[in-house]
């Protein structure tokens, strides 16, 4: 328990930056979405964009003018936001030791590099949940005056369940990344690489019938803002590619990190 309130301790000022990027990506996303609401001369501009262009960046078939609508499209942007967000606080909380020499702190604790690394991975998590609440907040308080109704904040939960699936495939992939990576200087380029080539996959994916076949290896493409608004809910093949991906990435971090040598 004293390792993990560490960690949370030494994150703190990373999320208070994050948390204020955040609301304010959110309170300019929703300030946009005053010229679009209830106003159909909008829908009309958006009806004469090449189709390709709307999907490439997810707007294809939504309905700027109403609140889910603009949410669903909305969506990819807090995806590739939180992607980043996740890789950085997986791949930070690993190579930070070396970075901010702390490792000797870790090494002199009666414990074991499992249970050091199962404590990083609990506190990663927490951090995971406190931010995916203060994006639920926002978003909360920006949809006021609007009006909001049931089936708007349903889909909001529905969201923000996509935004914490996605945020926890990049965390792994970024507790493994550092695991692996035996320079601490060259972790977060990677990780910001990893994350950005996804998403250009995704975007390349919907360009071509030929190339359909990338969306399979691009997180974003299994919790798209179009599937979700008509589904109501997560495609079996998203959890199962999200489970793989955890437990994949968690087995190999259990069996680099303890054989990892860490700078002191």
């Amino acid at each position: 328990m004293n390792i993990i309130l560490w960690e949370l301790k030494s994150m703190r000022k990373s999320m208070l930056i994050w948390s204020f990027v955040f609301i304010i990506f959110l309170v300019m996303m929703f300030s946009e979405f005053s010229a679009y609401y209830d106003n159909p001369e909008m829908g009309e501009i958006l009806d004469l964009i090449p189709e390709g262009f709307l999907e490439a960046f997810g707007m294809a078939g939504a309905n700027l003018t109403t609140i889910n609508g603009f949410l669903s499209v909305m969506v990819l942007y807090v995806h590739l936001m939180v992607g980043v967000y996740g890789i950085l606080l997986g791949s930070n909380i690993i190579g930070k030791e070396e970075r901010d020499k702390t490792a000797e702190f870790l090494m002199i604790k009666p414990v074991t590099r499992e249970k050091i690394i199962i404590t990083k991975i609990v506190s990663a998590i927490i951090s995971s949940l406190l931010m995916i609440f203060v994006i639920g907040m926002t978003l909360f308080a920006a949809l006021q005056p609007y009006h909001p109704t049931m089936d708007n904040y349903r889909f909001i939960g529905i969201i923000l369940g996509g935004n914490l699936f996605v945020m926890w495939i990049y965390l792994f992939a970024g507790l493994l990344i550092a695991s692996v990576l035996k320079r601490f200087k060259k972790i977060g380029g990677i990780s910001i690489a990893a994350v950005l080539i996804t998403y250009l996959l995704s975007v390349i994916a919907t360009l071509s019938d030929s190339v359909e076949f990338l969306k399979y290896v691009s997180p974003f493409s299994y919790f798209e803002g179009h599937q979700l608004y008509q589904d109501m809910g997560y495609e079996p093949g998203a959890l199962l590619f999200t489970s793989l991906v955890i437990l994949i990435a968690s087995t190999g971090i259990f069996l680099v990190y303890p054989r990892r040598d860490l700078r002191l």
